[in-house]
């Protein structure tokens, strides 16, 4: 909002003659007599609610301060005259008592508001303050107080609040009695939309429950009084005590007994209730701060010449919140002030002043506007069948447009006809809110053709019906209907927001045709191949669960459902349009079952869902992405979540059978069991092997599942050398080597290099023992083991061959039999070593 632009319309000549002029305090008589002239004036006569008459000779001052001074008569009535002519010097006026030791915390804040306010415009010798009147705005001149009832917080309306904890009854907070009062003026909702539960003390859920289950509340407006004295009914008593109770729930009031400083609630939450437990989807909080003066004002004279009584207040350090109603303004731009005390104070006053730019404390100035709850629904219906398409309009009497129930249309229909219907069900062509309450419509027998009008205007843009039979973007968006039935001939297109918004719609009955290009199941509506999911029906009391094989929500696919309590992802959905989960009021938990976060496509993913309190569960791991991307980290409370089973792992030794396979759980409990399996047999060779783990009877879409590995080590191979033994002087025999541990009862055969045994005796040493060693063996599925055996070489038993000479000839032999010389009469000319000589043994 533009904020420098305040007091342009005050006339160039005009500011330089005030600025001119010196600022001076206002004298006791000059005071009083304004106070005269005003109390004893048909003006106040036709501001007061009553008769109203005053005796001018008693009025006399009744309070004063630095900055205002307060003329009355001790009866009833009294003036607020500013003591500084830099100020207007009415500041505000009633036909009430006033009471120089007044107990009500509103008017007290707003006296000491305007104090400061005119004190701060005289030091500063600001120039005299000209304001626009409602009518330069183009709004009727002045517009009487709307609300008759004259609440406060005590009994009976704080029946049904809590008991404190020193054992009185908690007061109802102004914030439920000046909304309340809004509420009565209108006499609606019926009812409000869902439950809730809040807990005094507040925030302490050990503490006492206090729960509305808004949907089964029935309001009784007309029993409920404009004033509560000592004479009322029970049932009386009890109406305006729900109202007050279920206020005070839906705006989280933070409750406390008068000896506590009694109960509050903030008035952004005040809207935010409105919006989410009384379908007031409109209503809107505003700061005064954001807007320049004009701005601020002008909106307060819209919303009462609209018959839009507003919540009004603000804060300041030393006296804390404050809530009442506007309800009215006079002539001269002073709004009437419903204080929420039983009437006392009630009047016109100088909202204005508060100058947001001047004054740090008006900073805090704030108001709920657009409060407009849909009332009793009328009985009217009506069957059109139009010759025409875009004569729809023409067909229905002006003085009965805005209150048809239900509605037949047969016949063509174009944008021209959507637009009157989009009007008459609660939504003008530019969005705005109309008095349309159409509920129920059906277009069974219509059929829907494309053309050049438009049915709503968006950023500037007319968006018409570009195809026959097509529902296109928006066309019934935050429209008040509570049932469509749509062309039997069927739809062929649907666009997206078709019914965004649109938080009473719960019963669609909708007929794809041949050629469509969605798919409409359970209440909601997909693309051909079902992966993209357009828009859900918006009444979802048991929460969405998000099917696998979807991998876009569309843009305002779930924007309006204020009653939906869950909504789950699957592990599919890859991204989200704008405005998707918009409106989500109800929303206790969003769970996203993907490891990887979905991406967000669009703004306002979430704008007025609740994630204050929605409990945003993510997969474990994933916590920290989400609190760190813009949009999932407005949820509050994000926590991990799911299950992981893993397969364990496992060892064994070549040639034997797999283990038993096992699994662990890591994470929360779940029912079913896994199935495991490995590839490897008893005769797989040495290696890493997968254990493969599936989810067997487990449905649960949030456990992940982990193979395992098994190792198969190499089977131990125990090779042993035999003992040998020989004498002195011979070579060593060969020695054996034996085997113990093969598989499958396989041989040496399979050893890649076999191993050899070997001794450092030879044939020339001494008698002894001598170690022989096996090594060298490798094997691909064997760990082999060495078992040495020993050589024992004993003394030579054979003959020295040096002593052989023998006259006749004789043959040589080896130990092994073998003729190593013929006909020798001695040894010459072998190698040494043993041999055998006619049976005997002889060593050379």
């Amino acid at each position: 909002m533009n904020i420098n632009k305040r007091y342009t319309f005050v006339p160039l000549a005009l500011m330089f003659l005030v600025a001119g002029a010196s600022a001076a305090p206002r004298s006791k008589t000059q005071m009083k007599a304004v106070a005269i002239k005003l109390l004893g004036s048909a003006r106040m006569k036709a501001a007061a609610r009553g008769s109203f008459s005053i005796d001018t000779k008693a009025i006399k001052e009744l309070k004063a301060s630095e900055g205002y001074v307060v003329y009355g008569s001790e009866g009833n009535g009294f003036a607020v005259i500013a003591t500084d002519d830099t100020s207007p010097a009415i500041l505000g006026y009633s036909d009430t008592k006033f009471e120089p030791k007044s107990t009500n915390p509103n008017f007290e804040w707003w006296l000491s508001m305007v104090n400061e306010a005119v004190v701060s415009r005289a030091k500063a010798s600001k120039v005299a303050l000209v304001k626009k009147m409602p009518s330069g705005y183009g709004y009727a001149e002045s517009v009487a107080a709307l609300c008759e009832t004259r609440w406060g917080q005590n009994k009976p309306y704080n029946n049904l609040c809590p008991t404190a904890t020193n054992g009185t009854r908690t007061l109802t907070g102004c914030a439920a009695t000046s909304t309340a009062q809004v509420l009565r003026y209108h006499r609606a909702p019926e009812h409000g939309i869902g439950s809730r539960t809040i807990y005094y003390p507040a925030n302490n859920m050990s503490g006492t429950k206090i729960s509305a289950d808004f949907e089964k509340s029935k309001y009784d407006w007309n029993a409920m009084l404009e004033t509560y004295d000592s004479k009322y009914s029970l049932e009386e008593g009890d109406a305006v005590a729900l109202i007050m109770h279920d206020l005070g729930v839906a705006v989280g009031m933070e409750y406390g007994s008068e000896a506590d400083g009694g109960s509050g609630a903030l008035h952004e939450n005040v809207a935010k209730g409105l919006q989410r437990y009384y379908g007031i989807e409109d209503a809107k909080y505003i700061v005064r701060k954001d807007y320049s003066d004009n701005e601020w004002m002008r909106i307060i004279y819209e919303q009462i010449n609209n018959k839009q009584p507003l919540v009004y207040g603000g804060f300041d350090k030393s006296m804390g919140g404050h809530s009442f109603v506007l309800d009215g303004y006079d002539a001269e731009g002073k709004v009437h002030v419903n204080w929420g005390w039983d009437g006392n104070y009630d009047g016109y006053y100088d909202i204005n002043i508060l100058d947001p730019q001047a004054y740090k404390f008006s900073s805090n100035q704030e108001a709920v506007i657009n409060i407009t709850p849909d009332k009793a629904s009328s009985t009217l219906k009506g069957n059109i069948a139009l010759e025409a398409a875009g004569t729809l309009a023409a067909q229905i009497d002006a003085d009965k447009f805005y209150n048809y129930d239900t509605l037949t249309v047969s016949g063509n229909i174009n944008a021209a006809d959507l637009r009157t219907l989009r009007s008459m069900a609660g939504r003008d062509a530019e969005g705005n809110r109309t008095r349309g309450h159409l509920r129920v419509l059906d277009l069974s027998e219509a059929r829907i053709i494309a053309g050049s009008d438009y049915y709503m205007m968006e950023n500037g843009k007319k968006l018409i019906v570009e195809r026959d039979a097509s529902l296109p973007d928006k066309v019934f968006s935050k429209t008040r209907l509570e049932k469509i039935v749509f062309p039997k001939t069927g739809i062929s297109s649907f666009g997206k927001g078709v019914w965004a918004y649109t938080s009473k719609l719960k019963e669609v009955v909708l007929t794809a045709s041949a050629d469509a290009n969605f798919l409409y199941e359970d209440g909601i509506v997909y693309n051909s191949d079902k992966t993209t999911l357009i828009a859900a029906l918006p009444f979802q009391p048991n929460g969405v669960d998000i099917k696998h094989g979807v991998i876009d929500v569309a843009d305002y696919a779930f924007a309006g459902c204020n009653l939906m309590p869950r909504v789950s992802l699957s592990s599919d959905v890859k991204t989200i349009g704008k405005e998707a989960f918009a409106n989500c009021w109800s929303l206790t938990e969003f769970k996203v079952f993907s490891k990887s976060m979905p991406q967000l496509n669009g703004t306002n993913v979430f704008k007025g869902a609740n994630v204050e309190s929605c409990l945003l569960t993510v997969r474990a791991g994933s916590k920290m992405r989400f609190l760190n991307t813009a949009q999932w980290n407005d949820f509050a409370n994000i926590v991990e979540f799911g299950t992981t089973i893993k397969a364990r792992n496992q060892a064994r030794e070549y040639g034997d059978e797999n283990p038993k396979l096992t699994f662990t759980i890591i994470g929360d409990k779940v029912k079913g069991k896994p199935v495991l399996s490995c590839e490897a047999t008893a005769e797989s060779k040495c290696g890493r092997y997968t254990i493969h783990i599936e989810p067997g009877t487990i449905t649960d879409e949030a456990v992940d599942f982990e193979d395992g590995y098994l190792v198969v080590t190499q089977a131990p191979l125990y090779v042993t050398v035999e003992d040998a033994a020989r004498e002195t002087g011979m070579e060593n025999p060969v020695f054996n080597i034996t085997y113990d541990g093969f598989k499958h009862e396989e041989t040496a055969d399979v050893l890649t290099t076999k191993p050899v045994a070997s001794c450092i005796a030879d044939a020339t040493s001494q008698a002894g023992k001598y170690e022989i060693t096996v090594s060298g063996g490798e094997a691909d599925n064997y760990e082999l083991f060495y078992n040495n055996g020993w050589l024992t070489v004993t003394p030579s038993t054979a003959i020295n061959g040096s002593r052989v000479t023998e006259e006749t000839t004789f043959n040589v032999y080896t130990l092994e039999g073998v003729c190593v010389k013929h006909n020798a009469k001695n040894l010459d000319g072998l190698a040494s070593g043993v041999y055998v000589v006619r049976g005997k043994k002889i060593v050379k």
